[in-house]
């Protein structure tokens, strides 16, 4: 269904997300929630900083060079963010 009426789709899920943004939860809920995500977060920027965070900005080109795409036009080069 999703490929034959991709706007339904769309619509379904922004609906959805809607729904759970605009859902309240209690405040007992809600400082659980900050506290696991900021134990996420600071896992997650350790995790950068191990694996090469400094490295931050620097994106090498992938692909291969001359590869055009339809009708002649040169395709735009990939890039991976590290």
């Amino acid at each position: 269904m999703a490929f034959l009426q991709p706007d339904v789709l769309v619509e379904r899920l922004m609906t959805e997300i809607e729904w759970i943004a605009n859902t309240p939860c209690s405040l007992v809920e809600r400082e659980k929630r900050i506290a696991k995500l900021e134990e996420e977060i600071d896992q997650l920027q350790r995790t950068e900083e191990a694996t090469g965070g400094a490295t931050r900005g620097w994106m090498p080109a992938v692909g291969r060079a001359g590869c055009q795409g339809r009708r002649g036009i040169p395709r735009p080069r990939r890039v991976m963010c590290l």
